[in-house]
Formats: C-alpha cells, sequence, structure tokens
C-alpha cells in the first residue's frame, strides 16, 4: 500500500478524506485495505473511497497521474512497474502488515497424502532455485531471462521486479537460523487476526 509523492500522504491517518486505488472491488488487496484502515480508526466509505482501478496497467498509472486516486494498494510488483513509469510512491502499509507472510504453497490433506513423494521433490526443487538465486543473483537474473524472455522484454520493469522477487523470497528475522522452508507460524496468525479486523462488508466504492 503506498501513496504518491505528490500526493503528501506519510500515513495511513493521511488518507482520510482520500480515495484509494485497488485493482478491483473483490481483490485480494481489499481485505487488507479495510483491515489497515480500520486498525488506524478510519472507515471504509465515510472516510475513505475504494476505486477500482486495474492491476498496474495503463488505467492504473493514468488514476495516479489525473489525481483520481491518492494511493494504491495491490502486491509490490505493481508498484514496482508503476514507480518504473516514474511515478514516485511512498509506502504507507504499517510495519507489522510488511512483516505478513507473502508466499506459500497450499494443497488439501488429500492431495498430499495421495502425492507426497511428488510434493516433496517439487519443493525441494524450489527451495535449491532460491538457494541457488540468493548465491548466484545475477546469473539466476539471466537465466530466467533465458527461460521466459516475454517476461524480460520492457527492461524498465524486469530488473525492478526482480529485486522485488528477490525481497518477497527473504525469510523474516524469526527465522535467520531455522531450516530453508520452515513455516512462520507467528506471521500466518498475525495475519489471519489482522485481516479478521477488515471483513465486514462497508461498501460506498466508486
Amino acid at each position: 500500500m503506498a501513496a504518491t509523492e505528490a500526493s503528501g500522504i506519510t500515513t495511513i491517518q493521511d488518507l482520510k478524506g482520500k480515495r484509494v486505488g485497488v485493482s478491483d472491488l473483490t481483490g485480494g488487496e481489499v481485505p487488507l485495505v479495510r483491515a489497515v484502515l480500520e486498525e488506524a480508526g478510519l472507515s471504509q466509505g465515510a472516510d475513505v473511497l475504494l476505486v477500482p482501478v486495474g492491476d498496474g496497467s495503463a488505467l492504473t498509472i493514468e488514476a495516479l497521474r489525473n489525481g483520481q486516486v491518492d494511493a494504491y494498494s495491490s502486491n509490490l510488483f505493481d508498484i514496482a512497474a508503476i514507480q518504473a513509469q516514474g511515478i514516485g510512491m511512498v509506502t504507507i502499509l504499517p510495519q507489522e502488515a510488511q512483516d505478513f507472510s507473502a508466499n506459500g504453497v497450499v494443497v488439501s490433506a488429500q492431495m498430499l497424502e495421495d502425492n507426497r513423494e511428488k510434493l516433496a521433490g517439487f519443493l525441494r526443487a524450489v527451495a535449491k532455485g532460491v538457494v541457488y538465486a540468493a548465491a548466484n543473483d545475477e546469473r539466476a537474473f539471466a537465466l530466467a531471462a533465458d527461460i521466459r524472455p516475454e517476461e524480460f522484454e520492457d527492461k524498465a520493469i524486469a530488473r525492478p521486479s526482480w529485486d522485488v522477487a528477490r525481497r518477497l523470497k527473504t525469510p523474516p528475522a524469526a527465522l535467520e537460523d531455522a531450516r530453508l522452508g520452515s513455516h512462520y507460524l507467528d506471521g500466518f496468525q498475525a495475519y489471519h487476526d489482522f485481516l479478521r479486523q477488515g471483513t465486514e462488508e462497508k461498501v460506498r466504492c466508486l
């Protein structure tokens, strides 16, 4: 969740009377936005309007440039793409929310029971890739560009997106001495508890 530098917004409290862009009103970021507002004592609708402006697309860029929205909530890749277009953004998401778990792999109990060996092999390969990329950043970047060249065509976005991916794969300080792949249970619980603050539907959107 970030605000444009031009807006002068630096905290969640500054959003009172403002508009926050989201991908769409059913986007995965919306529960987080509601919870963050609730935590700050703000109400969606009465204090802050949510406006659907796409997922880092040209529509999003235009909405930020023309002041249709003052801030935007999405994933870090979209924020990186926006900044690559020359729009300065200031992160306003509280630190506690920035430390929430970012990525995970979830399967049903039945899938795990039926395919335990295959799943273990797949996740072992993913872990090896993460370790290799952490130790050989430039080489891993070149390999990824060879494998998925369409994702690296725009040089202005490719590098910032790669930097975001590296950041998301970095374990939190709490797991510094834990085995690779260890679950950050405290983080998942905090994420769950935080999101429950913003699940009530209070709709007044544009």
